[in-house]
């Protein structure tokens, strides 16, 4: 379990580190992001965006991340995951997919359980974001030059990363953890 626990938080980590158009659409708490974000930060202030990303019911390039992984279930799949989070964006594996400039990280089972999106640099601070997406966060720097701001809702984990001028760089949507873990990660970094 200890192992698993350890491989977990390097998930983190390397959710932290991944460096990051078309127009979306939406209806209600639903969103459809097609395309490149990279080139593009509106999305990230956009009203239908942040209802969705609240609720959980976020689709990027045709994926959503599942509600719940039990941490026994990226096993195998954290191996690729480390490498590409460690420097290797390059990296080959079924674990790893991409479509356009997305990143999408996939389980031991195929199940999508992070979604990586760049975003333009340098239109949205910290201060910002915050604003827009709320006071009851949590803020955790992985790496050097970086740092994210998390948010735990219903469905999923939300989170902006920042490079050190506050900018934001990109989102990322994660899979809450299911078990034991779970509860003991919420409360390692959100405190509760």
């Amino acid at each position: 379990m200890e192992r698993l626990r350890n491989l977990f938080i390097v998930l983190i980590a390397v959710l932290a580190t991944v460096g990051f158009s078309m127009p979306a659409s939406a209806a209600g708490y639903y969103y459809k992001y097609n395309g490149h974000s990279g080139y593009n930060y509106q999305f990230v202030k956009s009203k239908s965006f942040i209802n969705a990303v609240k609720k959980g019911k976020v689709t990027v390039n045709g994926k959503t991340v599942i509600k719940k992984v039990p941490i026994e279930s990226v096993e195998k799949s954290s191996e690729p995951m480390m490498e590409y989070g460690f420097g290797n964006k390059k990296v080959k594996s079924k674990y790893i997919k991409r479509k356009y400039d997305t990143v999408f990280f996939l389980n031991d089972h195929l199940k999508t359980y992070a979604i990586v999106m760049p975003v333009k640099k340098g239109k949205i601070t910290k201060k910002q974001f915050i604003k827009i997406y709320g006071k009851n966060y949590a803020e955790m720097q992985v790496v050097d030059n970086e740092y994210s701001v998390y948010y735990k809702f219903k469905n999923h984990y939300f989170e902006g990363i920042f490079n050190k001028k506050n900018q934001l760089i990109g989102v990322s949507m994660s899979s809450h953890i299911s078990g034991q873990f779970g509860k003991e990660f919420e409360q390692m970094i959100f405190g509760k």
